[in-house]
């Protein structure tokens, strides 16, 4: 599992890219701090089963990654650009694995325990799993 952030000009905009830290040239100086210390240092990640929980706490800082490189500029000659590796970046293995059921009532959730001191129009958190995919397929007791 992954959580990324974006910053999308418009609830239509599909061409924003994922980020996984503050960055200052993609996000205003107060949100990307804000980022940094309140959701990645102190959000954590649960998820709930039928109301029982099942991942009571999973810390965001698993998912902070701060490039050696960062961008220092908006993009072009002499600004580079993040350095980020999407397969390995940000993500880590979830235990215990997750067998997400349909018929199941699965509520994920960030929870920040202080808000935000400030966020910008259309910001996004991006959880993103990857795994095994079995569709069609019936649960055996």
């Amino acid at each position: 599992m992954s959580d990324s952030l974006a910053q999308p000009t418009s609830n239509t905009d599909t061409t924003f890219t994922l980020n996984t830290y503050g960055n200052t040239q993609v996000f205003a100086a107060a949100d990307a701090a804000a980022l940094d210390s309140t959701f990645y240092s102190n959000g954590y990640f649960s998820t709930k089963c039928n109301n029982d929980v099942i991942i009571p706490y999973r810390g965001l800082f698993n998912h902070w990654y701060k490039p050696q490189t960062q961008q220092t500029a908006a993009l072009g000659p002499g600004a580079p650009k993040d350095q980020l590796r999407g397969a390995e970046d940000g993500f880590i293995t979830q235990e215990p694995n997750l067998l997400l059921v349909g018929s199941k009532n699965y509520v994920p959730e960030i929870v920040l325990p202080g808000a935000l001191a400030s966020a910008a129009a259309f910001m996004r958190a991006v959880l993103i799993y990857r795994g095994v995919l079995a569709q069609n397929s019936t649960v055996v007791n």
